[in-house]
C-alpha cells in the first residue's frame, strides 16, 4: 500500500478512484466492511481504492479535554487499513489551518483535482471542514457538480448493538476482552518494543512502553500472549500499570521464561483474561511468571 501525506498531493488528470475518509481508530469491523466496499466498488469501477484519515486525532486539536485515549497507533491502523486491501492511503497533518479550510474547497482540490474520485463512501455521521459543515449533503451535491457519487454505508451491528470505537474502548476498560476481540474481529492487544528486565520476583521478564495516548485495560495483572514476528506466540502474566513515566509513557510488565524472542523487536501482547489487582508495579519490574 502507498501511503502520502495530504499536503505532498499533486492534482492529477490519470487518476481515478473510490474513496473513503475517516478517522478508523482501531480499524473495528465496521471500518472494514466500508474498506472492503470500496475496494469492490474500485474493481468494478477500475479505479484505485483510497482511505483518507488523519493524524493526530483531530480532538486532540480542536478539543483536546475529550480526547479519549486510542485503539491503535498510526502504524498500527495503516497495516489494518492495508490490510483489507485498500490499495492507497492519503493522511491529513490535523492542524488548527487544515481544520479551517472551506469543505467545498477540500472536495475540489483534493477529491477531483487530486485524487479524481469518482465515488465516495463514508458513514452516517460523517461531517467535514471548518465548523463541520461539510455535511453529507453538501458533498452529494458537489458530487452531482463535479462527477463523483457519494454513498453512505449503514453502521455494522452485532446482537443488535452497533460496532463502534466507543463501544469498543467501553469494552477495554471494563476488561471485557471477548466483546472487545467480536467488534474488533481480532483478539485487541498492544504494540511496541520490549526490553529486557531482571523481574522484580527474580523471573525473566519485560517491560514495554506505550504512548500516553494509547487505550489500556485497568491496572491490574492479566494472562496474555505474546506475539513477536513469526515466533510461537507464548504466554505471559502482564502487568498494566495507569502510572505515566518517561515523559507521556506508560508501561506495561510481563514475565516470560524464553523472553529472548521478543525483545528488541515489535511485539503484540494480546489479553485474554483479568486475574485480579496489583498493589503496585515499579519501574522495570516484571509480573509473576506465566505459570503463576
Amino acid at each position: 500500500m502507498q501511503v502520502i501525506e495530504h499536503q505532498k498531493l499533486k492534482p492529477s488528470q490519470n487518476v481515478r478512484s473510490v474513496v473513503t475518509i475517516g478517522k478508523f481508530d482501531g480499524v473495528h469491523l465496521g471500518h472494514v466492511q466500508i474498506l472492503k466496499r470500496v475496494v469492490e466498488r474500485a474493481r468494478v469501477l477500475h479505479a484505485i481504492p483510497v482511505a483518507y484519515t488523519f493524524e493526530p486525532h483531530p480532538l486532540k486539536v480542536l478539543i483536546p479535554h475529550l480526547l479519549t485515549p486510542m485503539i491503535s497507533t498510526f502504524d498500527e491502523r495503516l497495516r489494518r487499513i492495508e490490510a483489507a486491501g485498500i490499495a492507497l492511503t492519503v493522511w491529513a497533518r490535523f492542524t488548527t489551518e487544515y481544520a479551517s479550510q472551506d469543505p467545498r474547497e477540500f472536495v475540489r482540490s483534493t477529491l477531483r483535482d487530486c485524487l479524481g474520485a469518482v465515488e465516495i463512501w463514508v458513514g452516517p455521521d460523517f461531517a467535514f471542514g471548518r465548523g463541520r459543515n461539510g455535511t453529507i449533503d453538501l458533498l452529494r451535491q458537489e458530487g452531482e457538480k463535479l462527477g463523483f457519487s457519494v454513498h453512505v454505508m449503514p453502521p455494522l451491528s452485532l446482537a443488535g448493538d452497533v460496532v463502534s470505537s466507543t463501544r469498543v474502548r467501553q469494552a477495554v476498560v471494563a476488561a471485557d476482552f471477548r466483546s472487545a476481540e467480536r467488534m474488533l474481529g481480532r483478539p485487541y492487544g498492544l504494540c511496541g518494543k520490549v526490553a529486557p528486565t531482571a523481574g522484580r520476583w527474580g523471573n525473566p521478564g519485560g517491560c514495554m512502553l506505550l504512548a500516553q495516548q494509547e487505550l489500556l485495560p485497568p491496572p491490574g495483572l492479566y494472562s496474555a500472549w505474546a506475539i513477536s514476528g513469526a515466533s510461537v506466540p507464548r504466554p505471559v502474566a502482564a502487568a498494566v500499570s495507569q502510572p505515566v513515566y518517561d515523559g507521556g509513557k506508560s508501561e506495561i510488565a510481563f514475565s516470560l521464561e524464553r523472553w529472548s524472542d521478543v525483545v528488541s523487536s515489535e511485539t503484540e501482547i494480546r489479553f485474554v483474561h483479568r486475574l485480579g489487582p496489583i498493589v503496585t508495579i515499579e519501574k522495570s519490574a516484571a509480573c509473576p511468571t506465566s505459570r503463576d
